[in-house]
């Protein structure tokens, strides 16, 4: 009986922890984790620009031209694209991203998720592809960039997209000469499938 009982206590203590961590954040708790970690990426950057003097080259990287809009909006949709074929003909436990697009479509609203997404893609590719592409070398700082997706280690699918969608952003950065097409690229890839969902949720409730 006691040896029962105690596989019961150890069984219940083992879901208990399962649970806790496979637990869904909440939304509070997406807010908070979503704006400190691009605030430390601001950080970065500003303490980057104001030691290399690199306040120069700002105008530079956000110069709009049509052509570089094109580009970036073109490169993202086509990424889109391909990341829906992959969810039509792939099986949904290589490219499940653990919920992450659902929690962010409850945390926040329409609007501000599109403030939120064109936010993030402004923050990451002044860092990566602004900054430190032109500081350390286009293969060092998109290496780095596909690596703290560090999250996407044990998806082999998602973590090739990842290393893609960097490299291509590296390459739009090279292409165009500024950050514009790779921001709207950024935007569309990270943006495009959770509005489309979000927008569908809205629609159905």
């Amino acid at each position: 009986m006691e040896a029962e009982i105690s596989g019961a206590v150890s069984r219940k203590r083992a879901i208990a922890t399962l649970n806790k961590s496979n637990r869904t954040l909440g939304n509070p708790e997406i807010r908070k984790a979503l704006f400190a970690s691009q605030g430390t990426l601001i950080l970065i950057s500003a303490v980057l620009i104001l030691v290399l003097d690199g306040t120069s080259s700002l105008s530079k990287w956000y110069h709009f031209h049509i052509i570089h809009m094109l580009q970036g909006a073109g490169t993202g949709l086509l990424f889109v694209l391909l990341q829906a074929a992959a969810e039509q003909w792939l099986p949904n436990h290589w490219i499940n991203d653990g919920g992450i697009n659902k929690q962010l479509i409850q945390a926040f609203r329409l609007p501000e998720l599109i403030v939120v997404m064109l936010g993030v893609a402004w923050i990451e590719e002044t860092l990566f592809r602004g900054i430190l592409q032109s500081l350390i070398g286009f293969w060092a700082a998109n290496t780095i960039f596909a690596l703290i997706h560090f999250r996407y280690l044990k998806r082999p699918v998602l973590l090739v997209f990842i290393i893609g969608a960097s490299f291509i952003l590296g390459g739009l950065r090279e292409v165009s000469g500024g950050l514009i097409a790779p921001i709207l690229a950024h935007f569309f890839i990270n943006s495009l499938p959770v509005l489309l969902e979000k927008m569908n949720n809205n629609k159905s409730t």
